[in-house]
């Protein structure tokens, strides 16, 4: 069976849920949509709408899965930066497989934490890694001719 086919209810459904907010937090879902939700996470067609749901809902394991997948569209990767939960932007700036200047965007987020994972990119752009040490306040210490931050 086609896989559009087999996914097509399913997105129709998660299109349909309230937002998270409006479901309550705190209430658990059972093994059925647990299961399901999953799936959507690791399907690799389904839809930006859904993927951009999907770290809104309750569970963690889906909150923090869909940033770290390697094949994120650009509206999807946008509304992932701007995320109102950390851990989501968190979990972005741990994916080694996302385009180092899409991860040099979370240097600037308002959790320490976020930004340490983006700092510690070893593709981070040689100009982002220049402007840390301003963002962090190191000053400047001359060493023989050389100027370091320390």
């Amino acid at each position: 069976m086609d896989r559009n086919v087999m996914i097509g209810p399913a997105v129709g459904f998660l299109v349909a849920l309230p937002a998270p907010d409006q479901r309550g937090r705190g209430r658990g879902m059972d093994d059925r949509w647990t299961g399901l939700l999953h799936g959507l996470v690791v399907n690799t067609a389904a839809p930006s709408d859904v993927l951009i749901r999907l770290p809104g809902l309750e569970d963690d394991w889906v909150r923090r899965a869909v940033p770290r997948r390697s094949d994120l569209p650009p509206e999807v990767v946008d509304a992932i930066l701007a995320h109102p939960d950390r851990r989501v932007r968190w979990a972005f700036a741990e994916n080694a497989e996302a385009d180092p200047a899409q991860r040099a965007r979370l240097l600037d987020d308002p959790d320490p934490r976020t930004a340490a994972a983006a700092a510690a990119n070893p593709a981070l752009p040689p100009e982002d890694m220049r402007r840390l040490p301003d963002r962090a306040h190191v000053p400047e210490i001359p060493v023989n001719d050389r100027t370091i931050g320390c």
